[in-house]
């Protein structure tokens, strides 16, 4: 897993959840920047599974394979899911959807990094 990339990942949630705070405080609906940011997420996250399958099937350890899949899976469903249901919700709470998916986001990544060390070290 590329440490960079986690970072940057989670950096770019916590600025899709700020951002869609402001939306929600401002009362407007879903738009296509959320839906860029989180399609931009979503390739991000794509892109970071992607190498960590890899090491994994090259033979890298993580203190419990099981897990860091479970959340790997659901790390990819987030942004799909918060974005069909922001667009669903035509009020101010379909951005506060998206905020709260952005901020889930960040603390799946920052447990990614957890799991995927051998043993929680």
């Amino acid at each position: 897993m590329s440490g960079v990339l986690v970072a940057t990942i989670v950096a770019l949630c916590l600025a899709l959840a700020a951002w869609s705070g402001i939306t929600v405080l401002r009362d407007r609906k879903v738009g296509l920047s959320h839906l860029v940011w989180l399609g931009v997420i979503e390739l991000a996250v794509l892109a970071q599974a992607v190498l960590a399958v890899a090491r994994l099937i090259g033979g890298h350890h993580t203190s419990s394979a099981v897990t860091f899949v479970g959340y790997v899976i659901g790390t990819l469903l987030v942004p799909p899911i918060a974005g069909l249901w922001g667009l669903a919700e035509r009020s101010r709470w379909g951005p506060a959807v998206v905020a709260v998916a952005g901020l889930t986001m960040a603390v799946l990544m920052l447990r990614w990094q957890q799991v995927w060390r051998p043993n929680g070290a």
